[in-house]
C-alpha cells in the first residue's frame, strides 16, 4: 500500500512541476509593494502564511506568520495579532502540540472578545471545537462548535458557517453515525460551492469518500475522492491529495481492482 500511495504521489508532484499554488506567487510578488510596515502589509504576509499553511509547507507558513505578527505587535494592530494566534494554533495543533494551540485559541478568543470582534470570536469557537475533536473530547467539541455556527449564522457570515459544520460532521463520523455525518457534510458543500472555498470543498468530498468507503459503497466513494481530487491537484492541496491517495488504495485492497468499481460508476 505505501509503494502505491508514494508513486501516485510522485506522478502528482511531477504533473504539477514540484511547484507551489500560483496564487501563493503571486502574493509574494506583491510584497516589494509595500514598503511601510503598516497593516496591510501584515494581512498579505498572513495570507501568504495562510496559503503554505494550505499546502503543508509548515516552515514557510511559520517565517511569513511570525513577520506578520512582528507588524501587528509593532503597531498594536489586535485584529492581526488575533489572527496570528489561530493560524499558529492550528500550525501546532497539527504537529501534535494540543495544549500549546489551545493556549494560542484561547489568546486569540480573548482578544476577539476585548474588541467586541464577533466574527474572530466565532472562529476562536471553531478553532477550539476543532481541536477537541482531534482530541477526542467530543462533549466540549460540539460545546464549541454550536457557538461558532450559531454565532456566525447570527452576524450572517455563512461562508465560514461551513466550518463548525463541517467540524460536527466529523463528530458523527467518529462516533460512526454516518447519516447524521452525510447531512452535514453536505450542508457544508452547499456553502462552500455557493461561496467558492474550493478548500472546504475538497475537504468534504475527502470526508464524504471515507464515510462511503467505510460503508462499503465503493463506487459513491470514488466518485467523491474523484471529486476532492480534481480540486485538490488544481489547487495543490497536498494534505488532501495524500489522504484521496490513502482511501483509493483503501479501496483497492479490499475489492482487489480499482477499475473494476470505477468501471460501474
Amino acid at each position: 500500500m505505501r509503494f502505491l500511495l508514494c508513486f501516485y504521489f510522485l506522478i502528482t508532484l511531477i504533473q504539477s512541476g514540484y511547484t507551489q499554488k500560483k496564487d501563493v506567487d503571486s502574493l509574494i510578488a506583491e510584497i516589494p509593494r509595500y514598503v511601510n510596515q503598516d497593516t496591510l502589509k501584515s494581512k498579505l504576509l498572513l495570507e501568504i502564511a495562510r496559503k503554505y499553511y494550505e499546502n503543508t509547507d509548515y516552515d514557510k507558513a511559520k517565517d511569513y506568520l511570525n513577520q506578520s505578527y512582528d507588524i501587528a505587535q509593532k503597531l498594536n494592530y489586535t485584529p492581526g495579532m488575533i489572527d496570528y494566534y489561530f493560524v499558529n494554533g492550528r500550525l501546532l495543533k497539527n504537529t501534535g502540540k494540543y495544549h500549546e494551540a489551545k493556549n494560542q485559541y484561547e489568546l486569540g478568543l480573548g482578544l476577539g472578545g476585548e474588541i467586541n470582534d464577533s466574527n474572530r470570536m466565532a472562529s476562536g469557537y471553531n478553532h477550539l471545537g476543532n481541536l477537541f475533536v482531534t482530541m477526542h473530547d467530543n462533549t466540549q467539541a460540539f460545546g464549541y462548535l454550536k457557538k461558532s455556527a450559531q454565532l456566525f449564522e447570527k452576524i450572517h457570515d455563512i461562508k465560514k458557517m461551513a466550518y463548525p459544520l463541517s467540524n460536527i460532521g466529523k463528530i458523527y463520523y467518529d462516533a460512526n453515525q454516518f447519516d447524521s455525518a452525510i447531512y452535514f457534510y453536505n450542508r457544508t458543500i452547499g456553502i462552500s460551492t455557493k461561496f467558492l472555498d474550493y478548500y472546504e470543498l475538497a475537504q468534504s468530498y475527502k470526508r464524504l469518500a471515507q464515510i462511503y468507503n467505510q460503508m462499503e459503497q465503493y463506487p459513491l466513494a470514488f466518485q467523491y475522492c474523484d471529486s476532492s481530487l480534481n480540486i485538490s491537484t488544481i489547487h495543490d492541496y497536498r494534505y488532501l491529495i495524500a489522504d484521496i491517495y490513502e482511501i483509493q488504495a483503501q479501496i483497492f485492497f479490499k475489492t482487489k481492482g480499482i477499475q473494476k468499481i470505477k468501471t460501474k460508476i
